[in-house]
């Protein structure tokens, strides 16, 4: 299979792709990607990926997953937005089923197994590549609590002691 760009949905034969050597590029527009743009602000414009198959050291069909493009989340300090790059690096190997996914030990490796199909769906992936990949707590660089946007009469207010603070000065 040689090297293709596609725009469309795209279905792959990751058997044939890994025992080709073969390479498939494309965007998956961000209308397409539901599960990964509930989890973020915003997606600016289109994810970019690149699939290239080859057969590992153990005769497995595997490929190597690159995807990049734009994202925007909300800072879980200040809830500003954080414009950031998104850039995942994945290497799967794929067996033909269930059961035999079920028979792959599970080890600290860094290469996932994957069940495969002559119509694997490689968008799919790439949003689940995409999703791993975001940070569990954005932040913006430097940000703490006290930079919260509110404010400081506001922040007084709402302290426990500034409410005594007014107590104790009615009494005298």
């Amino acid at each position: 299979m040689n090297a293709r760009t596609t725009t469309d949905a795209c279905h792959v034969d990751v058997f044939e792709l890994a025992r080709s050597g073969g390479r498939v590029s494309g965007v998956v527009p961000a209308a397409a990607l539901p599960r990964l743009a509930a989890a973020v602000t915003r997606i600016e414009g289109p994810l970019q990926f690149e699939i290239e198959g080859f057969v590992d050291e153990f005769r497995r069909p595997a490929a190597r997953l690159l995807v990049h493009g734009r994202l925007v989340m909300a800072c879980d300090r200040c809830n500003g937005p954080i414009d950031s790059a998104l850039e995942a690096r994945s290497t799967f190997f794929f067996v033909a089923t269930e059961a035999e996914l079920n028979q792959v030990p599970i080890d600290e490796s860094e290469i996932d197994a994957l069940v495969g199909s002559p119509q694997f769906d490689v968008w799919n992936l790439v949003e689940d590549e995409a999703i791993l990949a975001l940070p569990l707590s954005p932040r913006h660089e430097g940000c703490r609590p006290a930079d919260i946007a509110e404010p400081p009469e506001q922040r007084e207010r709402r302290s426990p002691f500034a409410a005594l603070e007014q107590l104790k000065a009615r009494k005298h």
